[in-house]
């Protein structure tokens, strides 16, 4: 005898494929890791005195949702980003900025 041929609409196997993999647990894979040279998106928040770079950076999106619990670390972008870039632009014009020390 034969074997039977039937008919499966598209639609079925998609949803069939969508049900099976709400299922699987959700694992990460190497393919996630961010390749050599790649931007990752970061912002650095507060954390402890003497705590390394590495430790107090998250992604954007756990700073917005933490509700409040974290906080932008204001003082490394104003050190960081806004004086340096500052900085350029006024010595276009002549002008020198001096921080901290006196």
């Amino acid at each position: 005898m034969p074997p039977r041929l039937c008919v499966i609409s598209l639609a079925a196997i998609t949803s069939a494929a969508q049900a099976y993999s709400t299922t699987l647990p959700i694992t990460i894979t190497h393919s996630a890791e961010p390749r050599f040279g790649e931007r990752v998106p970061y912002v650095v928040v507060h954390g402890p005195p003497a705590a390394r770079l590495i430790d107090v950076v998250v992604p954007p999106r756990a700073l917005v949702e933490s509700g409040g619990r974290l906080r932008l670390n204001a003082v490394y972008y104003i050190t960081r980003a806004i004086i340096p870039a500052l900085d350029r632009v006024l010595s276009l014009v002549g002008a020198d900025i001096k921080v901290g020390g006196g």
